[in-house]
């Protein structure tokens, strides 16, 4: 039977070179313990000097890293084949077992998989890795380095199925669900007494843990098998029921047996201009954001609790859709997205020969490419995929040469789903030499259109209306959109206040949008003090900004209405204008003044809202009679209560207040869980928030923490969402932003109390136990 020990613990980590690294003889006192999934560069000081300083957040991801770890292997079983998977190293990772070369990985973004076979032994051994990111060309964002996701080792009987070269297809017709799944047989150094008996293999599918079916087919005599399993009753899968079945596979050859296991689901995807895309047959509206790989203050090292807590404040929000920004995802985000319903536009990267990818684009393109279409193609979630982003001279006879070589290998590997590619507004021709007129744009785009099947497009919505006239039966998606400005016809970056998304509901042939960006990360930043992107929906320590609010109103079936100022004393965080928003803040306090008007915005779905300050109601209009459905105006400043009522058929039916704060006296913690599974990767967060003596969060209040974690627990990392801030993520000290800050804390293999101090001069100290089980 096919056995998987999933590598976490017992890592030793050194930073910069180590002479031996991959002997048994090297010295490893001075070395760090480290947990994977570990990235070397996020708990660094800050470098405004660095090369590369902007893209990377000004976290120096330059230099070698070693990682060493000893596996204890007993009962090696003669004639099993032994690999050791890596879902992702940045960068130029090489491997040894035992001293001896397993083999050497480029790209960063794609997982690979060494047969380490004839290198390992009974017993102790000696597994080595060493990190390479001291000659690379960093993404435009935070890359991140070192081995930051999953590894594991496999022990796979000799006669067994290759896990890359499974394709499983599911079909879907009234109630009636097919699965085909095609496999490829590896018989590996398989004995000639074994080679004489026959090979059987079946396919099973469960749900829920009971059987829905079961078909078997042997002996099986050629080194590609197929089997069909008809079910006359299956569940659909949508993002609003993620119905999933589990497909079992197995190999029997003799007393030897293989088995692999996939999560499939049953749903129908089509696009065309009447419905924009339709899911099992219902038009449904990609509401969606982009993400890149970061998790703040844990960098690139996210773990499957990370991601899943950010997708449920996504999902909580009326989210439906991820696009995975610009790279080869997560094998857990991807899981994730499987199991809680959402539609990923998958990315395979950024720009092709010009960007970071350039490094290994014609070399090793096809195999990277290949890894993600495999990996990923059974997924229900997958909705199409994404060749590139922005790539260069966009419509040339050269970049349409490339993506036409990439759409076909797509096909190739999967001709089930839609095909796309990204597009900038900035068209050019092979000198680089752009087209600025609308008509050359246009003419460009429809080059463009008949090489893909749905027309992704970044930041021209200004032209979605010129382009359906020119391409009338071609599917439009908006790739990346602004948050709350958008463009015009002559001039992209033109701060109209009529959303983005009011053109996706307005046009049929218009199937979403993705916010750029969902959540606020690393890197790309517009200049230090800043380490990273501020123009998102969400801040990097998961407090939602009130914009957030706005796209919940757009998005959310449920009724919902939000209050905030416009508070133009606040700093920025030097995110770019036209993708950043009003400044906009959640509270009420406002005591530098005497008597004045405070500028207001208020999102809500409801069809009406009613406005309070202190009991006295304040007459606004409804959100359908204003512009983007935002209501916005002056109210008095009175401290006190401000509640906004959402109000259908006139019934109240959602309210939301602020309150105005008085001076913090004591410290907050709200820890997500108070148990706590005994496993490094189970990443727990601890809210903490600055209050008064009403339990008033105080927005204003910029205290410097200090904090102290002792037991069965260690501090991760500390953000405060503050991306101008200049504390290390961890360090066991962050000053408060908008009164609140977040801890990671990184539970022990060990059960035990965790105990956790918070304390800031002037205030009251905070104190929680937890239990690590």
């Amino acid at each position: 039977m096919r056995e998987e020990m999933v590598l976490k613990t017992g890592w030793k980590f050194s930073d910069g070179i180590v002479e031996g690294g991959e002997l048994c003889s090297c010295m490893e006192n001075k070395m760090e313990d480290v947990v994977i999934p570990h990235d070397w560069a996020v708990g660094r000081h800050y470098r405004p000097d660095m090369k590369y300083g902007g893209e990377q957040g000004f976290l120096d991801r330059a230099g070698i890293g070693w990682y060493r770890k000893h596996l204890a292997l007993y009962g090696i079983r003669e004639g099993y084949h032994y690999d050791l998977v890596f879902d992702g190293v940045y960068e130029n990772a090489t491997v040894w077992m035992n001293e001896k070369l397993a083999g050497f990985h480029r790209y960063g973004y794609s997982g690979f998989r060494l047969d380490v076979t004839s290198l390992v032994k009974e017993g102790d051994n000696l597994l080595a890795v060493k990190v390479d990111n001291s000659d690379s060309h960093p993404d435009r964002w935070y890359s991140g380095a070192g081995i930051y996701r999953r590894v594991r080792l496999e022990a796979i009987p000799c006669c067994h199925m290759d896990p890359d070269e499974i394709h499983l297809k599911t079909e879907v017709k009234d109630h009636t669900g097919t699965v085909t799944a095609r496999i490829t047989i590896i018989e590996g150094n398989t004995s000639e007494e074994q080679l004489r008996m026959p090979v059987h293999v079946s396919m099973e599918i469960f749900s829920q843990g009971i059987s829905e079916g079961k078909t078997e087919i042997g002996p099986v005599k050629e080194q590609e098998a197929e089997l069909s399993l008809v079910l006359p009753s299956v569940r659909r899968w949508d993002a609003e029921n993620p119905c999933l079945y589990e497909v079992v596979l197995t190999l029997r050859q003799g007393a030897e047996t293989d088995e692999i296991r996939r999560k499939i689901g049953f749903r129908t995807i089509e696009w065309n201009v009447h419905q924009g895309m339709s899911v099992n047959g219902s038009p449904v509206k990609l509401k969606g954001v982009c993400l890149h790989h970061d998790a703040g203050s844990l960098g690139a090292a996210a773990t499957s609790k990370t991601w899943h807590r950010r997708l449920e404040l996504l999902k909580n929000m009326g989210c439906n859709a991820i696009r995975t920004s610009h790279n080869i995802p997560d094998e857990l985000l991807m899981e994730l997205c499987d199991e809680m319903g959402f539609y990923v536009l998958e990315e395979f990267t950024d720009k092709w020969r010009d960007g970071s990818y350039g490094r290994f684009f014609d070399e090793d393109w096809k195999t990277d490419l290949g890894y993600m279409i495999k990996r990923d193609r059974h997924r229900p979630s997958v909705a199409l995929w994404s060749v590139g982003n922005e790539v260069d001279c966009q419509g040339s006879g050269f970049m349409l040469d490339i993506l036409h070589m990439l759409v076909c290998e797509v096909k190739r590997l999967d001709g089930e789903r839609a095909v796309t590619c990204a597009l900038s507004p900035h068209y050019a021709d092979d000198s680089k030499q752009e087209w600025m007129a609308v008509p050359e744009r246009l003419d460009a785009i429809e080059r463009i259109a008949k090489e893909v099947d749905v027309l992704a497009l970044n930041y021209q919505e200004q032209w979605y209306e010129l382009i359906h006239e020119r391409l009338p039966e071609t599917v439009i998606l908006g790739s990346e959109i602004y948050m709350f400005f958008r463009g015009h016809e002559e001039l992209c970056m033109n701060y109209s206040t009529d959303n983005p998304w009011m053109e996706v509901e307005r046009s049929s042939y218009v199937a979403g949008g993705f916010v750029w960006a969902g959540i606020d990360y690393l890197g790309e930043s517009m200049g230090y003090p800043s380490k990273g992107w501020g123009g998102s929906l969400i801040k990097s320590n998961l407090v939602k900004k009130p914009v957030a609010y706005l796209w919940e109103s757009y998005w959310s079936d449920q009724p919902m209405v939000y209050f905030c100022v416009q508070d133009y004393t606040l700093m920025d965080d030097l995110s770019r204008e036209h993708w950043s928003c009003p400044r906009l803040a959640p509270h009420w306090n406002f005591e530098q003044y005497g008597r004045t008007v405070i500028p207001y915005m208020i999102f809500s779905n409801c069809e009406e809202v009613r406005v309070y300050i202190n009991d006295i109601r304040y007459y606004v209009k409804r959100p359908s009679q204003c512009e983007s459905r935002i209501v916005s105006g002056f109210l008095p400043y009175v401290p006190g209560c401000v509640k906004v009522v959402g109000v259908n058929d006139e019934k109240e039916v959602c309210s939301y207040e602020l309150q105005t704060a008085g001076p913090a006296v004591r410290l907050k913690l709200e820890p997500d869980e108070r148990i706590i599974p005994a496993a490094p990767d189970e990443i727990v967060s601890v809210l903490v928030s600055a209050v008064d003596r009403n339990g008033t969060v105080c927005f204003k209040d910029r205290s410097l923490l200090h904090i102290k974690v002792d037991g069965a627990a260690s501090l991760a990392g500390v953000d405060n969402g503050d991306l101008m801030d200049p504390y290390p993520f961890q360090e066991a000290r962050v000053p408060l932003h908008w009164g609140k800050a977040v801890l990671a804390l990184r539970p022990s293999l060990e059960p035990g109390a965790v105990r956790i101090l918070v304390w800031a001069d002037g205030l009251m100290a905070a104190e929680e136990t937890l239990e690590v089980r």
